[in-house]
């Protein structure tokens, strides 16, 4: 009832990031440790506490001395803190040794507790129940690089209210005697190992390791499904589940590793699991010819190409090598790009260990922000994501920051003038650039600018987590540079100011202005326009004001009215904020930290407008203000509902002869109430909306559930809602990403005796009862895309009218994976985005997608990058993920075309 994921999936709460892992991997990939789970006795300590308010936040945290068992008896009432959905909570802050762990209890007769640990150096770790009948929280933490780690208690639901006992207290865990490579031993999960939050037990070892040696560790079992990770001596967690043509085994390889004690964490993949194992740690060299070492130059890419003959991985991956002489201090940007093969890039030596396969910014190319400890040779790898890719690459090496020599850093209200000339650093095409960089505050916005009469301008800002953005013209015919971008976490963060063009040189002028929450007043949420006219706003209606002296104003100048939009959950809406008298500007915040803003969304004109789903519903905060500070007039605001605006669906005159409308319901679920969280499910959804909605030709009845809202009830109200409206001439599409499930059945249709479900959020729905959906629909073409475990299981069912289409990520007995390497819940789902997008209408190529060009498309996308994606059957079974297509429908239907006029 799993999809497999490679990355964690994502938790608001209480406005922070929390982020959950799932398991499942194939590959060895950088991922966030669990760490072992261990009941302790209790012993009383003094508290020693400090309130201190923080005014970005309002929220009071108590700060702790950790001197042993140390126990904190709380309440939770009506004058806590309150976040986005309600839930009251308190707040603790304590400071972690280096290589300590921490058991922390939460405990209640009053409420069902959930606890929320985030420490300055890794993600933060939650827990609701410490099992299926305790409705008490506890984990365990092991922060390694040690710092400030911030405990918040809260309750489950938003009624949650009463007395409660926190408990934290420091815990060693007795890792086994260190072992050496080179060696095989004989060990045993056992009932009375530690156990992981997920209720996996865990035999935890340590591995003395010299400098810039390369080793592997292996684990092989008869009795479970084995995981293992490598934690670095600075804490770098190396994990892998099942290693390619291991079946159930797992294996982690280390090129150039740290020198020093590494830890080994053996586990298995499901909870509870018990049995005997071999661990075996390997000292052979991890490549199986001698490294060929090249220099490699600040500022000077090089050009390479992996090839048969190259080193080569264990696990089969060819591997370039190359060196450089690094600084303490210095801080470097490694870029690998490659248009031939998936790259993978590898950071190692003076106890550097970091790995990257795709860059933040939504590429397959690969990227390392790093800021080196010591002085020293440092080594980069060049490899790829699968074994066996060939081809041509290019490894680009910057020392970050070190060319803005006249402004290093810049404050808010800075203004630089600085020139491009020859001698600046070139980036990867050849462009000269330079660098800057500023603080970031978490609830602000900034505000940069780059202008320039001798140059066309490109501009890039990039987080300490690494996302960011970037902006090559602020409008058509504007060739000047602007971002607009909020800051969600503190830290350093990094502006490139560009050329588009290859050699162009001259003299531009870059600003940075900081405002306050994500650019609006810090009243503002809780203030009444100043302006003319009302102070809310509904969907359907429109309403008129005017910017004008007086008004509120932002920290650089513009006047500002705000306007309160209710909403329910799920709803979509249209804002557009149009004048004759000034360039309007749009910003949008509502719950959960949502917030979106837009310049000229309405195509010609400098009039503003933004569409957005209403994930979670209430009161949303619409600000209208100005392009730039100073401007005034009237203007109207109109809130509409739907993702379309103004824009009409195609009817009556308008539909060509190839086809009516498309009426979709597309559903996708990343937050689970009681099953894994997954990554990026929900954005499939509303990715393969914005597709199809781009189109042209999508029904303003098309439905889009997310998380909460994809339920048994409201799916099947779609259907009957669609089924209502839609016409035999029409295409309806259903899509899903999300869990998948297997149910024992009597039916005689099913051959294995099951049947194929997707679990929604509130549980199954068999592949039986989307079949009597789908009956009741009767469109020209109707498809089925479902990307989720054991998905192929529906096509004997479903696929059962001579106008169907079935789209399957998986045979009926195998899981799916998510496509975390394409920021995507599934392959499939990518791939039937990327299809719709234009990239499937190929066969020719006339502005028309048939049935027979996108079942082509995916084949083809599916062959080129999922023919070594190992998964695992319902019957914990190596085998490959492959795509399923059942087609009844002709290849010839068209299910995308040109809208009459077009």
């Amino acid at each position: 009832m799993h999809k497999t994921q490679f990355a964690g999936a994502c938790l608001l709460f209480g406005g922070a990031l929390l982020t959950a892992c799932g398991g499942g991997s194939s590959t060895t990939r950088e991922t966030p440790a669990e760490v072992p789970e261990v009941m302790v006795s209790a012993v009383e300590a003094d508290l020693t506490a400090r309130d201190v308010h923080d005014q970005s936040t309002g929220i009071t945290v108590s700060a702790l001395e950790i001197t042993g068992w140390t126990t904190i008896s709380g309440r939770l009432d009506g004058g806590d803190t309150a976040g986005p959905e309600g839930h009251l909570s308190d707040h603790y802050v304590f400071e972690a040794a280096p290589g300590a762990a921490y058991a922390v209890r939460l405990q209640s007769e009053e409420f069902d507790t959930f606890l929320v640990v985030s420490p300055s150096t890794q993600d933060a770790v939650v827990n609701d129940d410490v099992s299926g009948t305790d409705l008490n929280s506890g984990l365990t933490i092991e922060p390694r690089l040690g710092g400030e780690c911030v405990v918040v208690v809260s309750g489950y639901d938003t009624a949650s209210m009463g007395k409660y006992d926190l408990r934290i207290e420091p815990v060693r865990f007795g890792a086994r005697a260190a072992r050496a490579t080179g060696a095989r031993y004989s060990e045993a999960l056992e009932v009375t190992d530690p156990v992981l939050a997920s209720g996996r037990r865990v035999d935890r070892f340590a591995v003395e390791v010299a400098e810039g040696e390369d080793f592997e560790v292996g684990v092989e079992s008869m009795d479970f499904d084995t995981t293992v990770e490598a934690v670095s001596p600075e804490g770098h967690v190396f994990y892998n589940d099942d290693a390619p043509g291991r079946g159930t085994n797992s294996t982690v390889q280390i090129m150039n590793a740290t020198g020093g004690v590494w830890h080994v964490n053996v586990s298995s993949f499901s909870a509870a699991a018990t049995g005997a194992y071999q661990l075996a740690v390997g000292a052979s060299p991890a490549t199986s010819e001698p490294k060929q070492v090249t220099g490699l130059a600040v500022g000077q890419p090089a050009q390479g190409h992996l090839a048969p003959g190259d080193a080569t991985l264990n696990s089969g991956e060819f591997v370039d090598t190359y060196s450089f002489q690094g600084s303490a201090g210095q801080q470097i940007r490694i870029r690998l790009e490659s248009s031939d093969f998936d790259p993978y890039v590898m950071l190692r030596g003076n106890n550097v260990t970091q790995d990257n396969d795709d860059a933040a910014d939504g590429s397959l190319n690969s990227e390392i922000r790093y800021t080196l400890p010591t002085d020293g040779q440092y080594n980069v790898s060049v490899t790829s994501y699968q074994a066996g890719e060939t081809g041509s690459y290019t490894l680009l090496l910057d020392s970050v920051g070190q060319h803005a020599t006249s402004v290093h850093m810049l404050s808010n209200g800075a203004q630089v003038r600085s020139n491009f000339e020859a001698a600046d650093p070139r980036r990867m095409n050849g462009q000269t650039y330079e660098s800057y960089q500023f603080q970031g505050t978490p609830g602000t916005q900034v505000t940069v600018e780059m202008s320039s009469t001798s140059v066309d301008t490109w501009l890039s800002l990039r987080g300490p987590d690494g996302g960011g953005d970037e902006n090559d013209d602020i409008a058509s015919g504007n060739t000047n540079s602007r971002i607009v971008f909020p800051i969600t976490r503190a830290g350093t963060y990094e502006i490139v100011a560009s050329t588009y063009g290859r050699d162009d040189f001259g003299e531009y002028t870059i600003s940075l202005n900081v405002t306050q929450g994500g650019g609006l007043p810090t009243s503002i949420a809780n203030t009444a326009p100043i302006a003319t006219g009302g102070t809310s706003i509904a969907v359907g209606q429109s309403s008129g004001g005017r910017l004008q002296q007086g008004d509120t104003t932002l920290q650089s100048g513009e006047f500002v009215d705000a306007w309160t939009l209710s909403t329910v959950a799920g709803q979509e809406v249209t804002l557009a904020a149009t004048s004759t008298e000034f360039d309007t500007w749009l910003e949008v915040r509502g719950p959960n930290d949502f917030s979106a803003s837009n310049d000229d969304g309405i195509p010609g004109t400098t009039n503003a407008r933004l569409s957005f789903v209403a994930a979670t519903g209430g009161d949303y905060t619409v600000a209208v203000t100005s392009y730039e500070p100073g401007m005034t007039g009237a203007y109207v605001l109109a809130a509409t509902a739907g993702l379309e605006g103004p824009m009409q669906a195609p009817t009556g005159s308008q539909v060509s002869a190839a086809g009516g409308r498309i009426f979709a319901i597309v559903a996708g679920i990343t937050d689970y109430a009681d099953q894994p969280d997954l990554a990026y499910c929900a954005e499939d959804a509303t990715k393969l909306r914005e597709s199809l909605r781009g189109t042209g030709l999508l029904a303003e009845q098309s439905v889009t559930l997310i998380n909460s809202q994809a339920t048994r009830a409201n799916l099947q109200a779609a259907f009957s809602q669609v089924g209502q409206v839609i016409g035999p001439n029409d295409v309806f599409i259903f899509f899903y990403s999300g869990h998948g499930g297997r149910l024992d059945s009597g039916d005689a249709n099913e051959p294995d005796g099951r049947d194929e479900t997707l679990y929604l959020y509130d549980g199954h729905v068999t592949d039986d009862e989307v079949r009597a959906w789908f009956d009741g629909i009767g469109a020209r073409v109707e498809v089925i895309a479902l990307d989720s475990c054991f998905s192929g299981g529906f096509a004997r069912d479903v696929v059962s009218a001579s106008n169907r289409v079935g789209i399957f990520s998986s045979e009926e007995d195998v899981v799916s994976s998510v496509a975390s390497r394409f920021q995507a819940g599934g392959y499939m789902a990518h791939f039937l985005r990327t299809g719709f997008d234009g990239v499937a209408d190929s066969e020719p190529s006339d502005g028309t997608i048939t049935v027979g060009e996108m079942t082509q498309h995916l084949r083809r996308q599916w062959a080129q990058h999922m023919q070594n994606e190992h998964v695992e059957t319902d019957d914990n079974e190596m085998t490959y993920q492959n795509l399923v297509i059942e087609r009844v429908a002709k290849v010839s239907e068209p299910l995308t075309w040109r809208p009459s006029g077009q």
